[in-house]
């Protein structure tokens, strides 16, 4: 028997009622958040509906759009799933309804929703810490370097007397007071922002590939807003004159006020140093930019996991008893290659000004080296372009005329982080987000020399009269490291070497597509290999509601993860449905 809870409280159906709800996995699918719902269906009018459901003839009458209460769904007291009961219409007669579920309930709730919107945390005041370690803190510190954060602020001339460097540090030291320190920004962790959404819109993390790997979980995001609160304090005083009619010294009435801006680094909230985009897109971005999947449960729960892991996964659930029939299977459509696609900042002038895409004439490309020196001893061709790994800069080998004779030399191109493109025919998968260089820095001759990302962005300073916002940007918060005086400092990168290039502890993931540890080879490169060669099987299932997005299923002795479902239930329970699988 078939029964539905709304609002807690279960309503009546009518005897002959059916819920039929479509499901598409949300594992699959690059450029939105899929998931199910169910085909509209009626309830009937009774006193005890009306009531559940809080009278939404009269309701509907006052306000446009459905109606949206939470919902369960059970056959003869057994779970089916949860989610969000929208009615749509109602009349004197019927209720229509129509079900979001699992998946497709979350993006239903956070459709057109930013990230200010959610709750993270609230306000809270300074921490200057040695070391920052999640889930510990939501945030860490480290210094960027960024000649331009201050310009055109009356602080300009005083951050390049700080030598430009935002959330400074240096022998051991954080330069956390108002007159030394010229900006303070915190960079919050990815895993606690993105634990934050789920939990924010009612749906519990249950498992999160973000926290348990040990790189991923080292993720912050980058933001260039000044986190200092500004103080006008206005001071009087009254004026000493000589005063002529009794020939002395005395205080005159006139008063003097005297204004003065301090800067003050007190209370703040984390979602005031989060990107302004809407939280599909942030989600949208991180999940094509770590190749990751993540589902709700039919329990509401959610789990995060890496796509590569499904997919190369030796356990599997047999289902061989749950069939009907013999499959219908299709290859799918498949392109020749990959085109994995950055979208970087463009009011960073490191992106907008000096990068160019080297996929413009891709025959100029050489191998890469990896220091000037070697660079300098290659016999080069006119026009060949190669990559400075040390640097993170590709240089070009052309020519300049001066006086009618044209001298050729190695000459900068480009900054790194370029895309990654494999085949003539490739599928694209496009990332709204970016990352800063790196560059080794010194603040003062004689000082340490320290290795930290770089950009060259004006802040989103309260002190600017429009709004600078800052795309989405990812780092890496690697620890305390030493500088090259041997004192520890917090060491924030785009990859997975320490200041001397060695590889770091642990590391093995850095914010390129390519290279040993670029995301292609560590999070990709398995994943295309399967999807370019997927096949499409359609199985008829006894039961679907017993299928989940994350299980492989093994039948007749292959391997298969489910793509969509059909699920049909009636007063006699949930009826056999055409489900599709991939080959795994």
């Amino acid at each position: 028997m078939i029964q539905l809870s709304i609002n807690g409280e279960p309503v009546d159906l009518d005897p002959d009622a059916t819920i039929s709800i479509e499901e598409e996995s949300p594992v699959f699918d690059k450029d939105v958040i899929p998931g199910g719902y169910s085909f509209p269906f009626e309830l009937p009018v009774t006193p005890r509906n009306a009531r559940i459901l809080s009278h939404p003839g009269r309701i509907q009458s006052l306000v446009q759009g459905g109606l949206d209460l939470p919902f369960q769904l059970f056959n003869n007291g057994i779970f089916i799933g949860a989610g969000t009961a929208t009615v749509q219409k109602a009349t004197d007669i019927i209720y229509s309804v129509f079900l979001q579920v699992a998946t497709g309930d979350f993006a239903g709730k956070i459709a057109g929703k930013k990230l200010a919107e959610v709750d993270f945390g609230g306000s809270r005041t300074w921490a200057f810490k040695t070391g920052y370690i999640f889930p510990e803190d939501d945030f860490a510190l480290f210094p960027i370097y960024n000649p331009g954060f201050m310009k055109g602020t009356q602080y300009e001339a005083a951050w390049a007397a700080n030598h430009y460097r935002l959330n400074s540090h240096e022998s051991g030291t954080w330069f956390d007071t108002e007159n030394s320190v010229m900006a303070i920004s915190p960079f919050p962790f990815l895993a606690y922002v993105v634990n934050r959404i789920f939990n924010f819109f009612g749906f519990p993390v249950d498992e999160n590939i973000l926290v348990t790997d040990p790189d991923l979980k080292q993720l912050v995001i980058y933001n260039n807003r000044d986190s200092a609160e500004f103080t006008t304090t206005v001071t009087t005083h009254t004026r000493i004159i000589y005063d002529t009619r009794t020939g002395e010294w005395a205080p005159h009435e006139q008063i003097v006020k005297v204004s003065t801006i301090t800067r003050e680094f007190k209370t703040w909230d984390l979602k005031d140093f989060l990107p302004d985009i809407l939280i599909s897109d942030f989600l949208l971005a991180i999940r094509n930019l770590f190749n990751l999947a993540f589902t709700v449960t039919s329990q509401g729960s959610v789990l995060i996991r890496k796509r590569k892991d499904l997919v190369l996964s030796a356990a599997a659930i047999n289902l061989d008893s749950k069939t009907i029939g013999r499959p219908v299977s299709a290859i799918s459509t498949k392109a020749e290659g990959v085109y994995l696609r950055w979208v970087h900042e463009q009011n960073d002038l490191l992106f907008s000004e000096h990068f160019k895409d080297i996929y413009e004439d891709p025959a100029l490309l050489r191998p890469s080296v990896d220091t000037m020196d070697e660079l300098e001893e290659i016999v080069a061709t006119i026009n060949e372009i190669r990559l400075i790994t040390t640097y993170g800069q590709y240089y070009k080998y052309s020519g300049e005329e001066v006086d009618g004779v044209t001298t050729y030399s190695w000459k900068f191109f480009s900054n790194d982080f370029q895309d990654f493109k494999i085949g003539d025919n490739p599928e694209e998968f496009t990332v709204k987000a970016s990352t800063l260089p790196m560059i080794h820095y010194q603040r003062l001759l004689g000082g340490p020399f320290i290795r930290c990302p770089e950009a060259e962005q004006l802040s989103a300073s309260i002190l600017r009269s429009t709004s600078l916002p800052c795309s989405l940007r990812l780092l890496f918060y690697r620890g305390m490291i030493d500088d090259s005086l041997g004192t520890p400092f917090p060491y924030g990168s785009s990859d997975a070497f320490d200041p001397g290039g060695a590889l770091l502890p642990g590391a093995t993931l850095s914010l390129k597509w390519d290279g040993e540890t670029g995301l292609y080879n560590q999070l990709w490169k398995d994943y295309l290999t399967w999807w370019n060669t997927r096949k499409v099987v359609s199985w008829t299932i006894t039961d679907p509601s017993i299928l989940d997005f994350f299980t492989v299923y093994a039948i007749e002795n292959n391997h298969y993860l489910l793509k969509k479902r059909s699920l049909s239930i009636t007063a006699k329970g949930p009826q056999p449905g055409e489900c599709e699988f991939y080959l795994v």
